[in-house]
């Protein structure tokens, strides 16, 4: 929270998610182009620095991809939750968009790291956005360009996404949050378009 001219201004938090290749790496790049008062915040990148600060390691993104429950532990999670709430509580932005998916892919078949409703109360979204996209569009993203995500049958597509956007309807219930399920069909630039005028609205 921020005070201009005596007028107090309020955080708006976007909590973005979706399957994997549904395009929210590239959404968020076309948001801040657009708007780079918006803060970006992506939980894959958060994970990289909190193993670099804790001195645990260096991993790249493709590595924490292809062997997520193997390097990164149940403990690990509430600690790294932890380092990005507090990120969210001394940022100075006024709108953030917090990126991540709980629901990851695993070479037996999914695992789920969501937040705790104590945490997600206090992350405390103003909006969920869940991306989705067709299944056959899905694999032929990752066949084509996989940079360490696992390929799934288009079956085992259409129950991640499942899981996803069940997850992002209990945080919205448990938030009181407005709830958005998009599909990114469309250009990554209208999407970003559409996502900067829910926030910024």
């Amino acid at each position: 929270m921020e005070y201009f001219q005596g007028v107090v201004i309020i955080l708006k938090l976007l909590y973005l998610t979706g399957s994997p290749a549904t395009g929210k790496s590239t959404i968020t790049n076309a948001i801040f182009q657009m708007e780079p008062s918006i803060q970006i915040i992506r939980y894959s990148d958060e994970i990289k620095n909190f193993y670099a600060e804790s001195k645990r390691g260096q991993f790249t993104t493709s590595q924490l991809r292809m062997e997520s429950s193997k390097i990164i532990s149940h403990n690990d999670i509430s600690n790294i939750d932890q380092y990005i709430l507090k990120k969210i509580q001394t940022s100075t932005a006024n709108y953030i968009i917090l990126e991540s998916h709980a629901i990851t892919v695993e070479s037996y078949g999914f695992r789920a790291t969501p937040f705790s409703v104590q945490l997600l109360g206090m992350v405390a979204p103003n909006l969920i956005v869940c991306l989705y996209s067709e299944a056959d569009l899905i694999f032929e993203r990752i066949k084509n360009n996989p940079q360490g995500r696992l390929l799934q049958s288009t079956e085992n597509i259409h129950v991640g996404q499942f899981l996803q956007m069940s997850l992002a309807l209990q945080y919205g219930i448990l938030t009181n949050a407005e709830i958005h399920f998009i599909n990114t069909q469309h250009e990554p630039q209208v999407v970003a378009q559409q996502l900067v005028h829910m926030l910024i609205a």
